[in-house]
């Protein structure tokens, strides 16, 4: 999965996560201070205290939760203690064997909080440790030692395990289609905008660490809705999608484009300065001007404007960036289209044409 998707369907497995990690903490906190009150009536003060100290622990992280960037550490810092009490509970010779249908919460709740490959492992161990536990409080008892009693509670469990790892594994993936869908363009299978932003921010961040320039160009097919009027929307369709591959083929390994909405796309280009921006818009122009689409019985030839601006403050958003590359975008336009313009910040913006090679500025060779 790329990284701006990974990230989004991350977000929303946090968001889930979170939402149950707090149910988890509300019935903890309620159910614990119900057990101090048992406990303390049946004078186990062991248990009462743990109780208390649990039900305190889950109140405090019900507040640290609601910010944090690091809920899986948290959720395993709760839920170790947790079933750790469980186990002991499971261990004190006060309990009933009733008190071990608490076992089937287990793969439950770690699969729900922790995930498919995780959630398993921890399941297993303490539903191991459980068993063990069962096993030598009352494995000598009658109703243990019934044919089929062990085989009915090691079946229940198992179950249980199987259906929570099933459905935490098609959770999972039904959650990293949605995400994908939510950053692709469906027309043409290009990342969206939302993409491009999130891919920004994680690139942003690694080139000011590494010092290593960031550009964005922007394209706008010239007199697009020319081909809409005259060959119908199909026509532009199919154009759009002809022009998506052009540009994927034509981009380095490493630079990414998307679409923004009707004729306009957003390319980032990582490790590239403003002079090797020009380059690179350069090749994609001369790429999209000699590349005919057939649709039906027309043959459609485009051509394309870009603007190109880098990266040179901290504080620059996607936006900003994007409005620079914009305004550059505006001047291929206003000059004549089908050309390049790129922002150098310091001097005047400098472009490129079909024809005429200039004379000064960052260039691409024609």
């Amino acid at each position: 999965m790329p990284r701006a998707s990974r990230k989004a369907h991350e977000g929303f497995e946090a968001h889930h996560r979170r939402a149950v990690l707090q149910v988890l903490l509300v019935l903890t906190a309620v159910c614990g201070a119900a057990y101090v009150v048992i406990n303390l009536r049946a004078e186990q003060y062991v248990l009462m205290v743990i109780e208390l100290l649990m039900t305190v622990f889950a109140c405090t992280l019900l507040f640290v939760i609601r910010g944090t960037r690091h809920l899986k550490a948290w959720t395993i810092v709760f839920i170790i203690p947790f079933y750790s009490v469980m186990m002991y509970g499971f261990y004190s010779p006060e309990t009933e064997i009733t008190v071990f249908g608490w076992v089937l919460v287990i793969p439950l709740l770690a699969h729900l909080l922790l995930g498919r490959r995780l959630g398993a492992a921890v399941s297993v161990f303490f539903v191991g440790v459980a068993g063990v536990l069962f096993l030598y409080r009352f494995g000598g008892d009658a109703i243990v030692q019934a044919p089929g009693s062990i085989a009915n509670i090691a079946m229940a469990t198992a179950t249980v395990f199987a259906l929570s790892h099933f459905y935490e594994a098609s959770r999972e993936q039904a959650e990293r289609r949605l995400s994908e869908m939510a950053m692709t363009d469906s027309l043409t299978g290009l990342p969206n905008r939302a993409y491009l932003e999130q891919l920004f921010e994680d690139e942003k961040q690694w080139h000011m660490t590494a010092g290593t320039p960031l550009s964005l160009l922007m394209v706008d097919l010239d007199f697009f809705k020319q081909v809409n009027d005259r060959h119908g929307h199909d026509a532009g369709d199919a154009a759009l999608r002809a022009i998506a591959g052009v540009m994927r083929d034509n981009l380095r390994e490493h630079d990414t484009v998307g679409r923004l909405g009707g004729e306009e796309f957003a390319i980032l280009l990582s490790d590239t300065d403003v002079h090797q921006g020009l380059m690179v818009a350069e090749g994609l122009r001369r790429a999209i001007a000699s590349h005919g689409c057939h649709h039906q019985a027309h043959m459609l030839r485009l051509t394309a404007s870009l603007g190109v601006a880098t990266l040179s403050l901290p504080d620059e958003t996607f936006a900003d960036l994007l409005c620079r590359a914009d305004r550059c975008l505006y001047r291929a336009k206003h000059a004549g289209r089908n050309r390049v313009v790129a922002d150098t910040t310091t001097a005047a913006p400098s472009e490129t044409t079909p024809s005429i090679r200039p004379s000064s500025g960052a260039t691409s060779p024609k």
